[in-house]
């Protein structure tokens, strides 16, 4: 049925008293209330974060940017380090809480192929030759150069288990392996 059609009474204040006595006897049957100690715990540790830089309040808190403010936003930051956009100190202790294992996405050991290939094309240096055939271009005429696992697809962080080689010789590495192990 449409809404806005149907009028309604008004709830009188003993009934909103009665939903709002419901609704929180409810909450805390299913344990959505935190206890007094929890409460104070939490609001003692927001403190704490506030005093040392760590907790921005939320301003938005509720509100939505335009996507014309999101794409400002996204070119303003866009290319820069911490250091830049938030300030030296600051920007120093995000980037420490931040990267690799101190990160809360960081997966270790149960990151995916493409997580790996990430990874070590940001720590591997890129070369500008292939390392299978020693060429820049490879028969087709191409110059990109990927990343090749030679561990026999055992992926690790270590940048001695990658090559950098053109697609195809990569491609052609792997068959070569397949038929060796097929033996």
């Amino acid at each position: 049925m449409p809404k806005g059609i149907y009028k309604r009474k008004p709830h009188s204040k003993e009934t909103k008293q009665k939903i709002k006595l419901a609704r929180l006897k409810r909450k805390e049957k299913l344990g959505y209330i935190n206890s007094p100690e929890t409460r104070e715990k939490i609001s003692n540790n927001l403190k704490q974060l506030y005093k040392e830089g760590n907790l921005i309040l939320p301003t938005m808190l509720g509100k939505h940017h335009s996507n014309k403010t999101k794409r400002k936003m996204k070119d303003i930051r866009q290319g820069k380090s911490y250091e830049e956009i938030f300030g030296v100190e600051k920007g120093k202790r995000l980037k420490e809480r931040f990267t690799n294992e101190k990160n809360p996405a960081w997966k270790g050991d149960k990151a995916k192929k493409f997580s790996y290939h990430a990874w070590l094309s940001r720590h591997k240096l890129k070369s500008d030759v292939c390392e299978f055939c020693g060429k820049t271009k490879d028969n087709f005429g191409h110059i990109k150069l990927v990343l090749a696992n030679i561990n026999n697809h055992q992926y690790t962080r270590n940048p001695k288990h990658y090559k950098w080689g053109h697609y195809s010789c990569h491609i052609n590495y792997d068959n070569l392996n397949r038929k060796r192990e097929q033996r």
